[in-house]
């Protein structure tokens, strides 16, 4: 995996194909930014999914309830992913780092505050209700596209 390499593929694609829906993985921070700023359909990266499941796995080791889990990780994941983005504007600008911390800060809160509404015995079970607002709409789209 050669991330310039990666670059001048998607580049290439672009050109040739303008309307391709096109989804890369990255290895390392720089080349996630520059497929960001590629503004193409979807970017994953590598370090950002294994975190994540390493760390799901740790707290189903330490006993905490999968869906209670489950639902951290779509949240952080929401929120890391829009942040990135973000970031990523700013990456050659000096206040990068500012910004950086500005948002850890924000997963932490927004996190800290889940983990308070948690312990108020608000979150009782998966949430189907949220879970039908957000997946249904994608299955009304897909079914309008066929007709």
């Amino acid at each position: 995996d050669n991330a310039a390499k990666a670059v001048e593929i998607v580049d290439e694609a672009k050109k040739h194909f303008p309307h391709l829906e096109i989804i890369a993985r990255t290895d390392g921070w720089a080349d996630y930014y520059e497929m960001i700023e590629k503004d193409i359909l979807g970017v994953y990266s590598e370090f950002s999914d294994g975190a994540l499941r390493m760390g799901a796995h740790a707290l189903e080791h330490m006993g905490l309830r999968k869906y209670r889990i489950q639902r951290a990780l779509k949240k952080f994941r929401q929120h890391d992913e829009e942040f990135l983005k973000e970031l990523a504007k700013s990456r050659h600008e000096s206040t990068l780092i500012s910004k950086a911390k500005s948002g850890i800060e924000d997963i932490e809160l927004l996190m800290l505050d889940d983990m308070e509404n948690e312990a108020a015995g608000k979150d009782l079970g998966w949430d189907t209700d949220t879970i039908k607002k957000e997946f249904v709409p994608l299955f009304d789209e897909k079914e309008e596209g066929k007709g």
